[in-house]
């Protein structure tokens, strides 16, 4: 028995007790032999959403039809993209990511998959249920909510997978009040880019919609205020990467938590510690905003300096781990660290004063650079035209690569001030490894 849900016949509908799916613009039967009790529970550009009964095993199973986009080229699934995609959730091990049981062709370029169903009440049932009051227990429940939320997210974008489409109505919170992310659909079609755009775009969206009225917009660096199809803007968070952004918002929820925890008397610089450490995980956070905003939080009971030379020295630490044990990546920091080096030197270098970089160079260290070399070395940089530092110094030496890293990191540091240019570093060192983990996957 198949029962019909009018709202989405415009995708599916019953006729004659059999199941029809409207696929570019033609309605094909459809027929899904091994389950019963059938119910049309929603309908998407890519995707039709069925829950059903397995004849065999008497198990509630989602099923999921998969249909070309009706902007696709050629009216037609990519096989080997649906496979590859398939496969790559089906290997995913989380209870809050539903378990995918099969995967077939029950027609031409038509694909199902079977898997988990949950009950449970949407993320956007359980937001309209709440109140806009917030008390403590109400921040404590949100907070919890997001961080469940977020390393979920963040497991599954490890893994090189990216979801697509992360509304409020893709997230179940069940009788236990655990999440599970369902409907993975537009991962397995959208091209990267929109994917990425989309995935950076809702993992904000949703972060922001679940802390309501105690969500800080002014912590993060980029702009998460426009839209999904609004017109890409300055430092949008849809141009970043969507494991960063989720790394960023975790930060943030995981200081706010750790905020709570704060003893209110007799406060310590060393209770601040963790909120700082947390803090520094993300990415995209606006340190100088945040160093302000925890100290008027923390009612000044700190000083504001030694709140920044926490956030200064966990930003180092973060840049240049004093644990890598392995030379191979120790090399590659390096090398990739004084590439950004010289990257920021060309993008910043006309509003250097030269004179003033050098003094603060030789104010903290001896004998590594003469005076000669640092003036030789500093006018071939300011000469240069190139980009890269690999086209300005093609024939790599350690000595000398370790004098410019020293003359640029310092001019940064002198121009940019410690948190900015270290927070800079970390931003790049991170999208350059995202962009080395793409060409991987």
């Amino acid at each position: 028995m198949i029962k019909e849900q009018k709202k989405y016949n415009e995708r599916a509908k019953i006729v004659n007790d059999k199941l029809k799916i409207n696929l570019n613009n033609t309605w094909v039967d459809i027929s899904l032999e091994d389950y019963e009790d059938i119910v049309i529970i929603g309908a998407g550009a890519n995707s039709i959403a069925l829950a059903g009964y397995n004849r065999k095993t008497f198990r509630k199973d989602a099923i999921k039809i998969y249909t070309p986009n009706a902007n696709s080229k050629d009216g037609k699934v990519s096989i080997e993209q649906y496979l590859r995609e398939v496969r790559k959730l089906a290997s995913l091990n989380d209870p809050r990511i539903v378990t995918v049981y099969d995967a077939k062709d029950i027609g031409p370029n038509i694909h199902i998959v079977t898997m988990e169903y949950i009950e449970g009440q949407t993320l956007t049932e359980w937001l309209k249920n709440k109140t806009a009051y917030h008390d403590e227990q109400d921040w404590i429940d949100r907070l919890q909510l997001a961080k469940k939320i977020l390393n979920t997210v963040l497991y599954y974008q490890s893994k090189g997978i990216i979801h697509g489409d992360l509304h409020c109505g893709n997230i179940l919170i069940d009788n236990n009040w655990d999440i599970h992310i369902i409907d993975f659909g537009t991962s397995l079609f959208a091209k990267v880019g929109q994917s990425n755009c989309r995935e950076s775009y809702f993992i904000y969206d949703l972060t922001r919609k679940i802390l309501a009225g105690g969500f800080d917009k002014k912590y993060f660096t980029f702009d998460g205020t426009k839209r999904i199809l609004d017109k890409i803007v300055e430092n949008d968070v849809r141009e970043k990467q969507p494991i960063l952004v989720t790394k960023t918002m975790l930060a943030y929820i995981e200081a706010m938590d750790l905020m709570l925890q704060l003893p209110t008397s007799d406060l310590k610089p060393y209770h601040i510690v963790n909120v700082c450490v947390a803090l520094t995980d993300g990415i995209y956070i606006a340190f100088e905003y945040a160093i302000k905003k925890i100290y008027l939080d923390i009612e000044k009971r700190i000083p504001i300096n030694s709140i920044a030379e926490i956030i200064s020295a966990n930003i180092d630490e973060h840049n240049f781990p004093e644990d890598i044990a392995d030379f191979s990546t120790m090399e590659q920091l390096f090398d990739d660290s004084l590439e950004i080096y010289y990257q920021m030197a060309m993008e910043i270098r006309d509003k250097w004063d030269v004179e003033k970089s050098k003094q603060y160079t030789f104010s903290h260290t001896k004998g590594i650079i003469t005076d000669s070399e640092y003036d030789m070395y500093m006018q071939m940089i300011m000469d240069s035209e190139v980009d890269t530092y690999n086209s300005f110094m093609p024939k790599r030496k350690y000595e000398i690569d370790d004098k410019y890293r020293l003359i640029l990191s310092d001019a940064l540091d002198y121009y940019m001030g410690p948190i900015r240019f270290g927070q800079e570093l970390w931003i790049r060192l991170n999208e350059k490894q995202c962009m080395r983990m793409d060409a991987i996957i």
